[in-house]
């Protein structure tokens, strides 16, 4: 329609949250795209005025969630950073899937801004990576590794790539045992082969 009325993307969005939101029910088919394109446009009013009633019930914190997770996963990593937030503000308990994978992505996200804010991000995550589930830990344990590398915190380097290593043979040799087993459907999925974590 804003093609038609050459007018720029994100016209009338301000409308369209009585669609996503009425009489209480949320429809999620409709707002988690909406809010990732509204992300994607910069169009920040909109989505303020979406996540204060979303808000009202604890239980929503998973749309924001999996707004995060969609625009982080296509490459929206700075615009996945308030919605995290978001969820670990709001999220109570500190130990579910959603705090802890949100705690890392932020951390993730933050990495590469300045050395400042990329020690403050490992500070902020350092606590939660031993929470995570086996696959995100490998991960967390490499880039907290190389991050502390680029800021030349050896120690920490060092303890991190002993955490990674441990970690490392722990897996392997669970994997085997279920590849023995047969129990392939149970593999692990990391973003890298498990030789470069134990490397």
């Amino acid at each position: 329609m804003a093609k038609v009325f050459e007018k720029a993307p994100g016209w009338l969005y301000e409308l369209y949250p009585e669609e996503c939101i009425a009489e209480e029910k949320i429809s999620r088919p409709r707002l988690i795209p909406y809010l990732v394109r509204c992300a994607e446009l910069g169009r920040q009013d909109c989505i303020e005025a979406v996540v204060s009633r979303l808000l009202e019930n604890p239980k929503n914190v998973s749309i924001l969630f999996t707004v995060a997770e969609q625009l982080f996963q296509n490459g929206g990593k700075a615009m996945s950073v308030p919605f995290y937030q978001l969820v670990i503000e709001t999220e109570k308990d500190s130990h579910s899937d959603h705090f802890l994978i949100s705690q890392y992505r932020l951390f993730r996200a933050l990495q590469g801004t300045s050395p400042e804010d990329n020690w403050k991000a490992v500070i902020r995550f350092e606590p939660y990576r031993n929470r995570l589930s086996e696959n995100h830990q490998l991960d967390a344990l490499l880039h907290l590794a190389n991050a502390c590398y680029m800021l030349q915190k050896w120690k920490d380097v060092e303890k991190y790539a002993d955490e990674l290593r441990t970690l490392a043979i722990a897996v392997y040799q669970d994997q085997l045992r279920k590849k023995e087993s047969g129990k392939t459907d149970e593999m692990l999925h990391t973003e890298r082969h498990l030789v470069v974590y134990y490397g």
